[in-house]
């Protein structure tokens, strides 16, 4: 009997050891397939911030093709700014030159002026100097008429005497 106790001693202990085992492989397991949830969680989790992560990425994508198209239409309007800036210096400059031509005209439109007011007076001092001549010639001529008319009067009484 005391053989058959100590079997049953025997049978119990490893009973026990295997139901400690049991129950260390059940608390394994257990961890096991809490750390497995966890991990389909963090699965789960990681896809939602995948799919969240690529969302924004095509935000993101679109928001770029829309900036590079602003940024063209951009570089286009600051293209044609810039020409129109430079066709408006260039007018500015075409202004300044013709400004510039028309001050040296206007100056010589004036000194023009002054020179043609002064062949003006010029003429008129010689018109009238010739209207003197005039009247000293027509004067001069009747006496040169009246002297001559007395000459020949004069030569013809001579010739008569």
């Amino acid at each position: 009997m005391d053989k058959l106790s100590k079997k049953i001693q025997s049978l119990r202990e490893e009973c026990e050891a295997a139901t400690d085992r049991a129950e260390a492989a059940e608390g394994q397991v257990k961890q096991l397939t809490d750390a497995q949830m966890e991990r389909e969680q963090e699965i789960i989790s990681y896809q939602n911030k995948i799919a969240n992560l690529e969302e924004q990425l095509d935000t993101a994508e679109q928001k770029l093709r829309e900036a590079k198209a602003a940024a063209d239409e951009d570089e286009q309007s600051r293209s044609a700014h810039d020409e129109l800036f430079r066709r408006a210096q260039h007018l500015e400059e075409e202004l300044e030159t013709r400004e510039k031509e028309l001050k040296e005209v206007r100056e010589t439109l004036r000194t023009v002026d002054v020179k043609a007011e002064h062949l003006e007076r010029t003429i008129q001092k010689m018109t009238a100097e010739r209207d003197e001549h005039d009247a000293k010639y027509e004067e001069l001529n009747a006496k040169y008429l009246e002297t001559k008319a007395e000459f020949e009067s004069t030569m013809a009484a001579l010739d008569n005497m």
